[in-house]
């Protein structure tokens, strides 16, 4: 492709004689525009705002941002009358793209550097940076490279704080890296996640931005996704629920692993899930 080099593309919409795109750039955001998805060119540039999405309908273009004060805004024309009937759609799965053994090499080297390189965290862009060194691997379906990617989650760091979203949030590095290859390795469906990543006491304190990267719930989300349901797994999710310092939201995805894993529907009924996993753990003992 032409005219995207350089620039990290943050979402794309499909119109009817067209492909759109949108970039962060410094000090605000570009819409790109193709009429073959080769050759790109910037539409348009908006200041001081940062873009989190973009949409086509009734081929007019809308793109949803955060202003300078973080309120979300959506711009573009005015919506079609018959907007109610449009919003419909499915939601889309990333397919799998085959790499070949060199190549699966190549990227995983990739992902080292970046992993041990001091500037992946200091730019203000840590967040884009690990999921393009991720992404690759996470979407390939091998699952020499979801093994790699849960190696990788006790990788050595550098002693820096990883910065987000433009400098406004700063996390621990080893948070933001495990989170991101937690959300790899569930992407890619194999593996096995480390369960002690389960028990991780949460310490965060509420934000404003409701954005958290301890990997306890990463966890939680990619253990359902690679269908972790062995012995160990299921005991630690079960006992998570005892934890009283979790939040609410944070239980819900515990919750929510279970539901996967098992089938079962006792929502928050902590009570309910222990006394399911006592009968289940007596009939597994009666079998072995």
């Amino acid at each position: 492709m032409t005219g995207l080099d350089g620039h990290r593309i943050r979402a794309l919409a499909a119109g009817p004689n067209a492909l759109w795109a949108i970039s962060n750039e410094p000090g605000g955001g570009l819409l790109w525009h193709s009429a073959d998805g080769v050759t790109w060119t910037a539409a348009h540039r908006f200041e001081a705002i940062r873009l989190r999405n973009i949409a086509v309908y009734g081929d007019r273009v809308y793109v949803g941002a955060q202003d300078e004060t973080g309120q979300g805004v959506l711009l573009g024309p005015d919506v079609p009358a018959a907007v109610g009937e449009a919003l419909t759609g499915q939601t889309l799965t990333p397919q799998p793209t085959a790499l070949s053994a060199e190549q699966l090499q190549n990227r995983l080297q990739q992902l080292d550097r970046v992993i041990a390189d001091a500037a992946s965290y200091t730019k203000g862009d840590t967040q884009d940076v690990l999921a393009q060194a991720v992404m690759p691997l996470a979407l390939s379906g091998l699952s020499e490279a979801g093994k790699a990617l849960s190696e990788r989650l006790q990788a050595s760091l550098p002693e820096v704080t990883a910065q987000l979203f433009e400098n406004a949030v700063s996390e621990p590095v080893a948070d933001v890296v495990q989170w991101y290859l937690l959300w790899a390795i569930g992407l890619n469906g194999h593996s096995r996640i480390p369960v002690e990543l389960l028990t991780r006491p949460w310490t965060t304190p509420s934000n404003p931005r409701e954005k958290y990267w301890q990997p306890a719930p990463a966890a939680a989300w990619a253990v359902a996704q690679v269908g972790q349901s062995d012995t160990e797994t299921l005991a630690v999710l079960v006992n998570r629920l005892s934890f009283a310092e979790d939040p609410t939201w944070l239980k819900g995805d515990f919750v929510g692993a279970l539901s996967a894993l098992t089938g079962e529907q006792f929502g928050y009924d902590e009570a309910a899930w222990q006394s399911w996993w006592t009968k289940q753990s007596a009939l597994r003992y009666s079998l072995e």
